[in-house]
């Protein structure tokens, strides 16, 4: 791997060279702070303020350097309508250029000495320049009516590089880490989603739709013209002079695609939009939606109404999107039309090694860049007692990702795709339960002032064109309601001042214990694998016992609310009532 262009060191690499970390030296009164502290003052800073401390020394040169401290600032000024120059620094001073009327001809990389010819003598040399520019450039802003910006992010000479031995820092180097190292064949190697052909629609559901499990469809979209005519070139001339949704900035295309092919960072921009057929309607003709997953309960709604759900994806290698939960307890298909994708997912139980919800669900801290957390915690996962499901999705294949599941999704080289959420008949009492929510923040894809109100529009929507679905709701959740006050009932007539179900009921979509919500307050849970062994000899003593199942819409549903299950048992010595609720008690078989 390349060294690090300004020569930033591991601190590992201190050791094995000796010598003197010459961090400390040009920090003066700020060396006790570590480099997390001098960071978190340094990206408050302007742009100004960044290009003047930089010339204080060769450290704090260092510290305001970073590449995301200049991505931040370009996105955040000049949201989308930036010119790309190869760096993020230098995409800062031509997009400043130019905005302020100025010529960026002549002034990019290829009109300056390269980056690694400079040393620590251009700091003399620039300031000397700087001045000299600075005067002639303010004389031409004035007569322009422009603002100056006294930084060098406007000067006629490329910002320069200061790269000297002898600076170790781990912060500074992880993100160059990150963005340059081999992707390891072991990240890749494994291949444990089921691989499908041939599957017939009803099959599906039985197999995995209903128990909500992945699986990979290798054949529903081969007759997709997309496989045959998308790729970037087409991508570029179809929209060109039109804007496209990136990172949740707009910007042309056109500069984007210029900056996917030259850019080397550890988390690329990614484009990820919703509008793409209200752009280019022609696409709706190279795609459409597999059979399997054709009979989705939003899209009762309309296309006005209904939460956002169909997305184009393209991006470069590296990009993708760090572990996350899809939207509103929904499922979700994503097919690959050019390039490849690493996919690793978890089931809802299981929270992946290194992610960090919040209690409600609506903040995940992750690891900032995807190889980051294969770096630090992919080796974990093999010691996992259920290890994850992981697989590499290429062109023409399909991935169902069930509602709840936490996944991650990884580009091994450039791509394309499309995804959509969907809602089918046995996700609905799943969806209903998460819109019913009073968090109203949770609800995602659609206007905030629309949000509170969405649980009702779909409920009524769905009574009024699918009236069984709801009829065989209902049932089940007045059979749940009598179930809960019987083994409340039970349990306060043999004294036993709680019941025991089998297993928490979990929240897919946030995976938050379901066990104080108002659909439970009745009776406390407890999982099974943690009974005590008294109670586990008590009902080892069990003579009889009744299962009663319930189904709805002649569809089992497994891990969901429409099946249920109790258990009456009884012992020689005091009567006990077990429920048990199906949600979250899917056993998954590939425990090791």
């Amino acid at each position: 791997m390349e060294p690090h262009p300004l020569g930033i060191q591991p601190l590992g690499n201190l050791l094995n060279n000796g010598g003197q970390n010459i961090r400390d030296t040009g920090l003066g009164e700020l060396a006790p702070l570590n480099d997390e502290q001098i960071l978190s003052i340094v990206q408050t800073f302007d742009a100004k303020t960044l290009i003047n401390v930089s010339l204080v020394s060769k450290s704090l040169y260092y510290f305001c350097s970073g590449e995301d401290i200049w991505k931040q600032l370009v996105l955040e000024e000049f949201s989308g309508n930036f010119i790309w120059g190869g760096s993020w620094k230098e995409t800062y001073r031509l997009t400043s250029r130019k905005n302020m009327g100025l010529s960026i001809e002549g002034t990019s990389a290829s009109a300056v000495l390269s980056d690694s010819e400079r040393d620590e003598n251009t700091f003399q040399t620039n300031n000397k320049k700087r001045k000299n520019l600075d005067k002639v450039e303010k004389k031409k802003s004035k007569k322009k009516g422009k603002k100056h910006m006294e930084t060098s992010c406007i000067l006629g000479v490329k910002n320069v590089k200061v790269a000297v031995n002898g600076f170790y820092s781990d912060l500074l180097y992880q993100p160059w880490f990150c963005a340059n190292v081999p992707i390891s064949e072991d990240w890749i190697s494994v291949e444990n989603i089921d691989r499908r052909s041939n599957l017939s629609v009803t099959d599906f559901q039985r197999l995995y739709e209903e128990p909500n499990v992945p699986v990979i469809l290798t054949d529903v979209v081969s007759d997709w013209p997309a496989l045959k005519k998308w790729d970037f070139d087409f991508m570029r001339r179809l929209f060109k002079g039109q804007k496209v949704v990136i990172s949740n900035y707009e910007m042309d295309l056109d500069n984007y695609l210029t900056y996917s092919s030259q850019q080397r960072e550890e988390m690329p921009l990614y484009l990820f939009d919703r509008k793409f057929c209200e752009r280019a309607p022609q696409l709706q003709k190279d795609f459409s939606v597999p059979p399997h997953f054709q009979d989705d309960l939003f899209a009762l709604l309309g296309e006005g109404q209904r939460p956002d759900y169909r997305w184009l994806i393209l991006g470069p290698e590296r990009s993708g999107s760090s572990f996350h939960i899809d939207p509103n307890a929904t499922c979700a298909w994503n097919a690959v039309v050019t390039g490849s994708k690493k996919w690793i997912m978890f089931p809802p139980n299981i929270i992946p090694p290194g992610v960090h919800p919040s209690s409600d669900g609506a903040d995940v801290a992750t690891p900032i860049s995807i190889a980051e957390w294969f770096l630090n915690f992919y080796d974990s996962t093999k010691e996992l007692k259920t290890r994850p499901l992981e697989a590499v999705v290429r062109p023409g294949e399909v991935i169902f990702v069930p509602r709840g599941w936490w996944h991650l999704v990884w580009n091994l080289e450039q791509g394309i795709a499309v995804t959509q959420n969907f809602v089918s008949p046995s996700g609905l009492p799943h969806t209903l339960k998460f819109l019913k929510s009073k968090r109203c923040d949770l609800v995602s894809g659609c206007e905030h002032d629309k949000r509170s109100s969405l649980y009702d529009l779909f409920y009524r929507t769905v009574k009024e064109k699918r009236p069984a679905l709801i009829e065989a709701y209902e049932a089940v959740q007045l059979e749940r309601r009598r179930l809960a006050e019987e083994s409340q009932r039970l349990s306060a007539l043999f004294g036993k001042g709680k019941s025991f179900l089998m297993n928490k009921p979990m929240d897919e979509a946030s995976g938050r214990d379901m066990s104080d919500s108002e659909d439970f307050k009745t009776v406390e849970l407890q999982d099974s694998h943690n009974v005590s062994k008294a109670e586990a000899k008590n009902r080892s003593r069990t003579k009889s016992s009744m299962s009663t199942f319930i189904k709805s819409d002649s569809k089992r549903e497994s891990n969901d609310d429409v099946v249920i299950q109790t258990e009456l048992e009884k012992s020689k010595t005091i009567p006990s009532v077990a429920t048990m609720s199906s949600v979250g008690s899917f056993s998954f078989g590939f425990q090791i």
